[in-house]
C-alpha cells in the first residue's frame, strides 16, 4: 500500500497513480451513536447508566465484548471482496484518554484500532479517522458525546491542549503504517 496524496486536486498514490476510494463508515464502533446502538442519548450516559443499572464489572465486560465484536477481521475481509478500499473509522476521545488522567493515554483504545489497522492492511483497505467526539466537544450534538450541548473546545486551552495531545499520540503511532490514508508530508513546502 501506498501513502495517498493529492495531486492537481485529485487523490493519488505515492507513486502518482490515481486511485478511487470507496468503501464504508465503521460507526457505533469507537464511537456509539444512538441511531446504531438504540440508546437515545450520549455514549458516556449510556456507559454510566449501564454501569449504574447491572454494576461497574458487569458493564465493562459488556461494552467489552462489544467492542470486540462489534467489527471484526471478517468485516474488513467482506468489505475487501465486495470491492472496498477505505474505511472510515469515527471515533471518541473517551476511548483513549479519560476526563479524570488528561494525558494518560488508554492502551485498549489503541490496541483496538491497531488491530484495525493490521487488518486493513492485510486487505488492501485505508483507513481515514474521523475524530468525532472531541475533548471539550467541538458540537452541540448527542452525536459527538455532548450530553449537555455546550460547546467547550474552543474556549478552554486544556481542551484544546488534550485534542491536540492526542492527536500527536495517534500520528506517533500510525504515522507510518501503510493503511493510513495520510499525505505525503516531504512534498509540502514550508511558507
Amino acid at each position: 500500500m501506498e501513502i495517498l496524496k493529492v495531486s492537481n486536486g485529485q487523490i493519488v498514490t505515492q507513486s502518482n497513480k490515481p486511485i478511487r476510494l470507496r468503501g464504508w463508515n465503521i460507526g457505533g464502533w469507537l464511537n456509539m451513536e444512538d441511531f446504531i446502538d438504540g440508546f437515545v442519548g450520549a455514549e458516556h450516559n449510556l456507559r454510566a447508566t449501564m454501569s449504574r443499572i447491572i454494576g461497574k464489572e458487569k458493564a465493562q465486560f459488556f461494552f467489552d465484548h462489544l467492542l470486540d465484536h462489534f467489527f471484526t477481521e471478517e468485516d474488513v475481509k467482506a468489505m475487501a471482496k465486495f470491492g472496498a478500499n477505505v474505511i472510515r473509522i469515527p471515533f471518541n476521545y473517551r476511548h483513549f484518554e479519560s476526563d479524570d488522567k488528561p494525558f494518560e493515554y488508554l492502551e485498549d483504545g489503541f490496541t483496538r484500532l491497531e488491530s484495525a489497522f493490521d487488518w486493513c492492511a492485510k486487505y488492501g483497505i485505508y483507513i481515514i479517522l474521523d475524530f468525532h467526539a472531541v475533548q471539550g466537544w467541538h458540537n452541540p450534538d448527542w452525536h459527538s458525546d455532548n450530553a449537555h450541548a455546550h460547546i467547550l473546545l474552543y474556549q478552554h486551552k486544556l481542551f484544546q491542549d488534550r485534542f491536540v495531545g492526542l492527536w500527536k499520540e495517534l500520528a506517533k503511532r500510525y504515522k507510518n503504517h501503510p493503511a493510513l490514508a495520510g499525505y505525503d508530508l516531504m512534498n509540502v513546502r514550508r511558507r
